[in-house]
């Protein structure tokens, strides 16, 4: 497989250079923000960490399964290998939470209570029955740069 590889390296050097340039290009675009960046970076990290301790912890609880024994006492490293795995798992899914820091919900007040009222323009006049909510509107139309 190495050998294969570095086959590739030498038949096609301009090509991976090329590859590892607009990799880069790509990576340091302007509109990507640093968090972003940090983000993918996390997130490979602790995919990697976890896929590569996963199948040996669980290949070490299998095997009691298989083969039962009499007692059933971890090694020291098995149990740091499953805190690391929890930790690495809910480390990516925490920054999950980067990703959707831009999103916000656009709900409208009288149907998020299960109220069938028609959105019509004349109950959010003064001294109409929706008069309170024409703030929430207002916010909700600011929002969609209405």
């Amino acid at each position: 497989m190495v050998d294969q590889f570095s086959s590739y390296v030498n038949v096609y050097p301009n090509v991976l250079e090329s590859l590892l340039e607009e990799i880069g290009a790509l990576w340091s675009l302007k509109f990507i923000e640093r968090i972003d960046q940090l983000s993918v970076v996390f997130k490979a990290m602790t995919s990697c960490v976890f896929c590569y301790l996963a199948p040996q912890y669980f290949s070490h609880h299998y095997s009691p399964i298989s083969f039962p024994i009499c007692y059933s006492y971890m090694p020291r490293t098995y149990a740091f290998m499953e805190y690391v795995m929890i930790v690495a798992y809910l480390m990516f899914h925490l920054t999950s939470l980067i990703d959707i820091r831009h999103i916000s919900f656009i709900c409208y007040p009288r149907t998020c209570s299960g109220e069938c009222e028609p959105l019509d323009p004349k109950n959010f006049v003064k001294q109409a029955k929706f008069e309170h909510c024409r703030a929430y509107e207002y916010q909700q139309r600011r929002v969609r740069n209405l």
